[in-house]
């Protein structure tokens, strides 16, 4: 069955009632909410950045000994730049608010056309084209005001990213089953999977310091299913893998799986360690990034961004470390880190004390 042609003043009735939720959508536009809203985001980040920081430090984050200039540099800038912003918006919104005078107006005469369906019909088309035109005017108004701080935006953004992935990380490492070492500094921590074959996967955290590398199981498995849902689950959490980041000889990131949208983190490992490579599927960071900490990890370049240097004695300590097992005199193979006071001989077991 065909569809029954409309009336002229059904096809009137559909038009206005069309171009009055279209006007009723725009009001938000004219006044530029969005862009007040930004702006109020902007005022809550740049203030809260500083917090950030001290928060991430009193959880024992050493690293990157600039964040404090940095977020307090940025909260200048947006102290300095808000007036301007301020002034722009305002001028935006009363020229866009004469514009709705005269458009209110237009509205009214296209209401009142509604008995003159032939009249009706073209105002509304007229109408339509001046709100259409206004939309464009809100748009530029909108453009026009954020190109005053967007790029101030994305520094402020990027870097509470960066803050809340250090948090994130620090919460889970004060939650794992690791033994931390005196001394030793979390750098950062992501979610992985340990791919050790095609059907042996394990989820985790990836957790990178600057003296090691470490894996940790953490998920939950059913203990319990029926007709093969689980019904009952636990959470499994415990330590996988321990790597000294001096002992990893290549560091390789790699965009996998469809659209290269994966980050995948491939290790080469040096004598000694636990195996010869590692391959993780990390979630939610970059790849290329993770490789890049850990090269520098394990080159020492960290040592120099942390708040507090590293004492000398500690240095000495170190570097006087025993090279042979006092017990049968076998090499010690395994790095001695920063922070351990004792060590396991390899050969014949027996631990001993620096």
């Amino acid at each position: 069955m065909s569809e029954t042609a409309r009336t002229p003043e059904q096809e009137l009735a559909s038009q206005l009632q069309s171009l009055e939720s279209t006007y009723q959508s725009l009001q938000s536009d004219i006044m530029l909410v969005s862009v007040k809203d930004s702006i109020e985001d902007m005022q809550t980040k740049a203030i809260h950045l500083s917090q950030s920081v001290k928060s991430i430090r009193d959880k024992g984050y050493v690293f990157e000994n600039d964040l404090e200039k940095r977020c307090n540099s940025l909260r200048k800038q947006w102290i300095s730049l808000k007036p301007s912003i301020q002034r722009e918006l305002t001028q935006q919104v009363n020229t866009l608010a004469a514009d709705v005078k005269r458009l209110d107006a237009q509205m009214l005469r296209t209401r009142s056309s509604s008995r003159n369906t032939q009249l009706g019909l073209k105002l509304v088309k007229e109408t339509e084209a001046a709100v259409k035109g206004l939309e464009g005017k809100a748009e530029a108004a909108s453009s026009s005001v954020r190109g005053m701080y967007d790029s101030l935006e994305n520094q402020i953004s990027k870097l509470e990213s960066h803050l809340n992935q250090i948090d994130w990380g620090l919460n889970e490492a004060a939650e794992s089953s690791f033994d931390w070492l005196a001394l030793e500094g979390l750098v950062r921590a992501v979610k992985a999977e340990w791919v050790r074959g095609k059907k042996d996967k394990v989820e985790g955290v990836l957790y990178l310091t600057d003296q090691r590398l470490m894996y940790e199981r953490k998920e939950e498995v059913a203990t319990k299913k029926v007709l093969f849902i689980a019904t009952e689950k636990e959470l499994v959490q415990q330590a996988e893998l321990e790597i000294a980041v001096k002992q990893v000889d290549k560091a390789s990131a790699k965009k996998e799986g469809f659209m290269k949208h994966e980050d995948h983190l491939y290790l080469d490992l040096a004598a000694g360690a636990p195996t010869d490579a590692v391959h993780f599927h990390i979630d939610g960071q970059d790849c290329e990034e993770w490789a890049h900490l850990i090269r520098r990890a394990s080159e020492g370049e960290l040592d120099c961004q942390r708040i507090t240097p590293i004492s000398d004695e500690e240095v000495d300590r170190l570097r006087n470390a025993p090279t042979k097992c006092p017990s049968c005199g076998a090499t010690i193979t395994a790095p001695i880190l920063r922070g351990q006071i004792e060590f396991s001989c390899d050969y014949c077991g027996a631990v001993s004390r620096f």
